[in-house]
């Protein structure tokens, strides 16, 4: 049986799919290796911290890291996506980052919202991770965490949130509304503008 000669349109198809796949696979394993940034802030404070606070220290960052993670998958994702206004809630964009949307959930046709979450979640955890080396020795434990989850899944991520969009709006190319990850959906998906900050929406 002859194999069939693939059309150009079948051949460039192929081509975008790969580069989508290869550029995806790229992006989860710097995600993963952002991972590292915590094992050298824990070994920092570990380092820096004395004797009888070591254990302490390191079981602060890890901490740190549980707690964010889910916190930043409960409420951060929607500071993100909804305030990138400022302290006016879109609740349209923020209606993909509730925790029961489709779009936070397993979903192979989306190629930059599990990307840009997990990125921005770590991000988060980082920010905890800084602020646990600035107050080292000086706090207790419960009051460490409720000050992680406070900055890194609430106050940091309503600053990046509306820095993001603000940077897109600037853009002249851009519409007014332009969401932060747009310009990195068409590069993951080579489709300019498929979706807005995990949302389906378009810009036709």
């Amino acid at each position: 049986m002859e194999q069939a000669t693939p059309t150009l349109e079948e051949l460039n198809t192929l081509i975008q799919m790969s580069g989508t796949i290869n550029m995806e696979i790229f992006y989860w394993w710097c995600i993963a290796l952002m991972v590292i940034i915590h094992a050298g802030f824990l070994s920092y404070e570990i380092g820096a911290s004395r004797l009888k606070n070591v254990l302490t220290a390191g079981v602060k960052n890890i901490l740190a890291f549980a707690f964010i993670v889910p916190t930043f998958y409960f409420f951060g994702w929607f500071i993100y996506n909804g305030f990138a206004n400022g302290f006016t809630l879109d609740m349209e964009a923020a209606a993909a980052a509730l925790p029961w949307s489709g779009s936070m959930g397993a979903n192979i046709s989306d190629n930059a919202t599990g990307i840009f979450w997990g990125a921005f979640a770590l991000f988060a955890a980082t920010t905890a991770s800084i602020m646990s080396g600035a107050l080292i020795e000086r706090t207790r434990m419960s009051a460490f965490i409720v000050l992680a989850i406070i900055l890194g899944s609430g106050v940091w991520i309503l600053g990046a949130g509306r820095h993001a969009a603000a940077r897109f709006e600037r853009a002249p190319s851009n519409p007014p509304l332009v969401r932060h990850h747009m310009r990195h959906t068409s590069l993951l998906s080579g489709r300019e503008g498929k979706r807005a900050r995990g949302s389906r929406a378009t810009l036709d």
